[in-house]
């Protein structure tokens, strides 16, 4: 996705549908990068994560989000 692209990551436990431990992923993405980021750049992000997840022992699935501080700070604005 390139790293001017995406200023930001975190990570946190969840659970998937049937209640196996999981990972949520939030990638925070530069103003403007939704635009210019292809679909396989976001499939090749995704089986890196996967891939690079596994060999450091994590079994836990990814969730991964993707949003813009500005679509963010309008999803909180919306829950108050």
């Amino acid at each position: 996705m390139g790293s001017g692209n995406v200023v930001s990551a975190n990570s946190q436990p969840t659970e998937d549908l049937d209640g196996n431990e999981a990972l949520e992923i939030m990638v925070i993405l530069a103003p403007g990068a939704p635009a210019s980021i292809s679909g396989g750049a976001v499939i090749n992000t995704l089986t890196r994560v996967l891939n690079d997840l596994q060999k450091a022992g994590e079994d836990r699935f990814p969730f991964m989000r993707y949003a813009t501080e500005q679509e963010l700070k309008e999803l909180a604005e919306a829950d108050d």
